[in-house]
């Protein structure tokens, strides 16, 4: 999604529906209230510098609604270019906003836990799990960004053929952290370059199998 807003020059806003319990994340809380904010929709547009960023809502399925605060309840209007255009926050009902030119986009794993009405006002994409061809491109394209990013000059240009291939049994999220711990092992013996043995090791949940336990770190 980053590279969408990038190819249509806008900005990227990342809303995390299953951290909502209202629809003031997005509509704003009523002005009565005393901590009354405006939400993110009306932020993006009056002090952003475009009408029409791209806010993605992350997780849309996992929204937690008790019937009474229903986080999702602002996108009947919002999804709707009409009514979108006459657009009040709740926290400054009194200004109206048009919001007909954002585009929004949703991620979920499970639509069947979306409202129909919600789901049937956006085009739907099934992303189907990478091929192994795929998945060589995008861990090519990880170590890439990796290499640029954090050690530019440092690693070879190219990963090798055989790391590549290894790699691609794995899911896109599970290569980044792999590739991330397997690139500082490789630094730490003082290679320009992966081996096999870096990601095997780099591999926690391997280890994890191994052990029978695991614990996660948490910085206190």
């Amino acid at each position: 999604m980053l590279r969408v807003s990038q190819y249509f020059k806008t900005s990227l806003e990342v809303i995390n529906i299953c951290s909502s319990q209202s629809n003031s994340m997005l509509a704003g809380s009523e002005e009565y209230w005393g901590n009354s904010d405006p939400g993110c929709l009306f932020k993006r547009l009056v002090y952003g510098d475009i009408a029409n960023p791209v806010l993605m809502l992350d997780e849309l399925d996992k929204a937690r609604s008790d019937g009474v605060y229903n986080p999702l309840s602002a996108l009947h209007q919002l999804l709707e270019p009409e009514q979108a255009a006459l657009f009040h926050d709740l926290s400054v009902p009194e200004l109206q906003v048009d919001a007909s030119y954002v585009l929004w986009i949703a991620t979920a794993n499970d639509i069947s836990a979306i409202e129909k009405p919600i789901v049937d006002r956006f085009a739907k994409f099934n992303i189907a799990i990478p091929t192994r061809e795929q998945m060589s491109v995008i861990a090519k394209n990880q170590y890439v960004r990796f290499r640029q990013k954090e050690a530019n000059g440092f690693f070879d240009a190219d990963i090798k053929a055989d790391v590549l291939d290894y790699l691609c049994q794995f899911h896109p999220r599970k290569v980044r952290k792999i590739m991330e711990v397997a690139l500082g092992r490789a630094a730490y013996f003082e290679r320009s370059y992966l081996t096999i043995e870096d990601i095997e090791q780099s591999d926690s949940d391997k280890e994890v199998n191994q052990r029978g336990i695991g614990f996660l770190a948490m910085n206190i």
